[in-house]
């Protein structure tokens, strides 16, 4: 941040989850987590924006990925976590470099400076028409 300060310009990208918006029985630890990534992200934006800088914290959205493979498979997670198996099971015969493209292409243009307006907001990237 430091140098983005001298500079007079920059961006933070933060990555949080619908975690950070909601309550989840069984995952607080998870939870608290992101919605601490959120806060912050809101408090850096306000502290440095006057100085060019500014921040999001982003969703990615659900992507298949092998962890996520893993979890639905396993009976803990089906019994724990049933709302996070859903979720899964939503995305999981998607391609997820079709997903990763989407996604990278919206981190970027964010990076680039063509949302600013949003920026200090946790943006659902899954929902939201950015890039």
């Amino acid at each position: 941040k430091a140098g983005m300060l001298a500079r007079k310009r920059g961006r933070i990208l933060n990555i949080a989850s619908k975690g950070g918006i909601v309550v989840a029985p069984n995952l607080s630890s998870y939870c608290v987590a992101k919605a601490t990534v959120i806060r912050l992200t809101e408090h850096v934006d306000a502290e440095a924006k006057a100085d060019g800088v500014r921040a999001f914290v982003v969703q990615p959205g659900t992507i298949a990925t092998d962890m996520g493979r893993e979890s639905l498979s396993n009976p803990e997670a089906r019994r724990w976590v049933p709302f996070l198996v859903s979720d899964l099971e939503r995305v999981i015969d998607r391609d997820p470099a079709n997903d990763l493209a989407r996604l990278g292409a919206q981190i970027a243009s964010l990076a680039a400076g063509h949302h600013d307006n949003l920026a200090g907001s946790y943006l659902d990237l899954e929902e939201l028409a950015v890039g």
